[in-house]
């Protein structure tokens, strides 16, 4: 039995999936009131709860809670085909999908699938042409921050990639095993993996 008329109605939005309680800044919904309080402190900034062990704060106890892992090294979401360890619960749910091949998220232009949602939004961008992700240095754009990381290093003085035979250094890997073939007459090169220098697979 429920102790109160409360706890009976808060079952019964469990079984409904209503959520009466909206919140006004961002228009999601909750089951209790308790929830969207907790919630509000999302877009007001308060943040009561603080680490005691680094001092970062924190909305809410579960927030605190699912942090102080890190400082623990605690992995207590374990999945039980192959035991890798997690911390968030979600973080096991979308690695649990690598094993069923689950991919719930469908590109409604293209019908590619993906593991995840944010891959999915990302992949949008392809047919969109939206390039959300601009160099600081040029103002060039990119559709993933990956792909500007790797452009990044064109304005990096650093250059990894050295071919063995003139000493010419590249930002990228893709760019030197072409210059080999091209400058070098290299019918295929061998990158090291460890050092980034380039040579011919012949010559190994």
């Amino acid at each position: 039995m429920y102790k109160n008329l409360f706890s009976l109605k808060s079952r019964n939005l469990t079984h409904t999936g209503e959520k009466p309680y909206l919140c006004a800044v961002c228009g999601r919904g909750f089951r209790q009131s308790s929830a969207l309080k907790i919630h509000m402190q999302t877009h007001t900034g308060g943040k009561p709860r603080v680490c005691d062990i680094c001092g970062k704060c924190f909305g809410t106890c579960g927030d605190l809670k699912v942090h102080k892992f890190i400082h623990t090294k605690e992995m207590p979401h374990m999945c039980c085909i192959c035991g890798k360890g997690f911390r968030y619960a979600l973080s096991l749910k979308v690695h649990t999908r690598t094993h069923t091949g689950e991919k719930p998220y469908i590109c409604n232009i293209c019908g590619h699938a993906f593991l995840t949602y944010s891959h999915m939004k990302t992949h949008s961008l392809v047919h969109t042409g939206e390039k959300l992700y601009l160099c600081s240095a040029c103002g060039k754009g990119f559709v993933t921050n990956k792909d500007l990381r790797r452009h990044g290093l064109i304005h990096s003085a650093n250059k990894p990639y050295m071919c063995s035979l003139c000493g010419k250094g590249f930002c990228q890997k893709s760019q030197l095993e072409p210059h080999m073939m091209k400058k070098h007459s290299v019918q295929k090169a061998y990158i090291c993996r460890v050092y980034g220098n380039g040579y011919p697979e012949n010559k190994l």
